[in-house]
């Protein structure tokens, strides 16, 4: 493990964005799902959408780290792959057709932080 991961696994948060879905909450909305029996593909996420500079940024802020944070461009990182410019997910079947809602991802990540072991 590099220094950077030990740092991060040392923290108590997450080494990426997609890992802050908190189980409960998925949890939650995957039991009201299976209880509708509608059937399908559904996206599952918090409400609202954040760029990886968002999530970084609020997580150090949470994190009471005044580190200097800068923004970066898709083109700065040499790929094998092209991600798409926006990749955020909607959970917008799930909410409009059948009420199921997750909270917003800054509430699950506020809790997230303030309850992880440090």
């Amino acid at each position: 493990m590099n220094g950077t991961k030990q740092k991060r696994a040392r923290s108590g948060f997450p080494a990426s964005a997609a890992q802050l879905d908190l189980i409960e909450d998925l949890a939650r909305a995957l039991a009201r799902l299976i209880e509708t029996a509608h059937y399908g593909i559904y996206h599952l996420v918090g409400e609202g959408n954040a760029s990886r500079y968002d999530w970084a940024a609020r997580i150090l802020q949470l994190a009471g780290m005044g580190t200097p944070l800068a923004r970066a461009k898709l083109a700065d990182f040499q790929r094998a792959s092209t991600p798409p410019r926006n990749g955020a997910l909607a959970n917008f079947i799930a909410a409009n057709s059948l009420g199921i809602r997750l909270r917003p991802w800054q509430d699950a990540l506020e809790e997230y932080c303030a309850t992880s072991h440090r």
